[in-house]
């Protein structure tokens, strides 16, 4: 809808009003709007709205009358006028000979509707009458008052409510929180929690003295063995304590190498042995298998296991030093050294589509512990493995999608297998897309 017909639809809803104009000698003279339900006086005294002298009509007459909702033009028998009515201009006096205007006393009353207009003629002046919608009503002037600044806004009480409501709200937290004692924050209960994350429980593990192992050359040597005299008060305790088991011996040992860890990427080797915790606690299980007794040992010599010899096994040692993983035996003469893993990681051809190249070096070399033991593990299974081990993979957005062996020359294909399943786990800044072609770590044992 157009402004135009917005504002004839608006000027059609207002009530109309009785527009009045006084004509003398061809002039207007007066003119003035009658609000609806007031009377329209005329007359000679002042107090008629239309005062004018000589008119013939007394003081003051009552000319248009408000009743029922609408006004009634009030007129004697003698005056004159004419009136737009319904079917033409019609005369007062041919108006009053059809019974369109009824009798009152000495007067003739006609009602009015908003379509009517006309004049009524008053001995030297003439009144024209129709009905004009209501003008609009006067802009308030602007006063100095308007700009000052209240308290309160009387035309928002929804809002000043909400906020008294959530002031309150916060004044009862700010007293709740002063009242509350501080709770004491203990570094030491930090460290207690960490600590549990870390290794859920582990179990105590008692050192016991350490007594030397002759080794049983054959029949034909005697056999000698230095003993200290037996003390019961500690063999007793001894028995009565189980038995370390497979989990608790890796628990104990995860945490002696993660204090012990020194040198290049010592950061990296803590975070790699938490991750495979579980693949080490399977490679002890295999060690130990077979086993009846077991002893663990933290000196700097082998730890001592003795079995009672059930099912025809010999004594066997499992220990770790500072020069070898550990030994194992399962019999008088079989003795096995296992050698501890050697990495060294070379320089890789990469093809960088984005991000920096060298953040691919970092997380590489950072992750040299993993790769460490990946190689322990196949030292175990053959301690002359040694050799160059080369994987290609692909990194989008931070992400190994793929990788795969492309050389390998240490004779253990799960050696590679493990190697490409740990780059498979890395993970990159994610601004890195990129192609590594080949990535070669040399391994050995020492």
């Amino acid at each position: 809808m157009s402004a135009a017909a917005q504002t004839q639809a608006a000027q059609k809803s207002l009530p109309k009003v009785l527009r009045i104009g006084v004509v003398q000698e061809g002039k207007i003279i007066q003119e003035r709007l009658v609000k609806s339900s007031e009377t329209v006086t005329v007359g000679d005294s002042p107090k008629a709205m239309f005062s004018y002298p000589g008119l013939g009509l007394g003081p003051s007459h009552a000319l248009f009358v408000w009743q029922a909702g609408s006004y009634a033009l009030v007129v004697p028998e003698k005056l004159e006028g004419k009136i737009s009515w319904k079917d033409g201009i019609r005369d007062l006096g041919e108006l009053r000979a059809r019974g369109d205007m009824q009798k009152r006393g000495e007067s003739w009353a006609l009602p009015l509707t908003e379509s009517v207009r006309g004049k009524v003629s008053l001995g030297g002046i003439t009144l024209l009458f129709q009905f004009v919608n209501a003008p609009p009503e006067p802009v308030r002037a602007v006063t100095a008052a308007d700009f000052k600044a209240r308290v309160f806004n009387d035309d928002d009480p929804l809002f000043l409510g909400l906020l008294g409501v959530f002031n309150l709200i916060a004044v009862l937290f700010y007293v709740a929180i002063a009242l509350h004692p501080p709770v004491e924050d203990n570094a030491l209960d930090h460290m207690d929690r960490a600590l549990d994350l870390v290794v859920e429980k582990v179990e105590q593990v008692e050192i016991q003295e350490i007594k030397p192992v002759i080794e049983d050359k054959g029949p034909e040597e005697d056999k000698t063995e230095v003993k200290k005299p037996a003390d019961t008060t500690q063999d007793a305790a001894a028995s009565a304590k189980p038995a370390p088991t497979a989990d608790s011996v890796a628990k104990k040992s995860l945490v002696l190498q993660m204090l012990g860890t020194t040198g290049e990427g010592s950061d990296q080797i803590a975070s790699d042995i938490l991750g495979d915790q579980a693949a080490m606690s399977g490679k002890l299980d295999a060690a130990l298998s077979g086993v009846n007794g077991t002893e663990m040992a933290t000196a700097d010599n082998v730890g001592i296991m003795k079995g009672s010899g059930a099912g025809g096994q010999g004594d066997a040692a499992v220990g770790i030093t500072q020069n070898s993983a550990g030994k194992a035996g399962t019999g008088a003469e079989a003795t096995i050294a296992v050698k501890k893993a050697k990495v060294d990681v070379g320089e890789g051809d990469v093809d960088a589509e984005e991000g920096d190249p060298a953040d691919i070096g970092r997380v590489v070399r950072g992750a040299k512990g993993r790769v460490e033991t990946c190689v322990q593990a196949a030292l175990k299974k053959d301690p002359n493995t040694n050799g160059r081990v080369g994987i290609g993979w692909t990194i989008q957005a931070g992400k190994v999608t793929e990788a795969h062996v492309v050389k390998n020359t240490s004779g253990s294909e799960e050696l590679g297998g493990c190697i490409a399943k740990t780059v498979r786990s890395l993970r990159f800044d994610a601004s890195v897309t990129a192609t590594v072609d080949e990535w070669a770590w040399v391994v050995s044992g020492q």
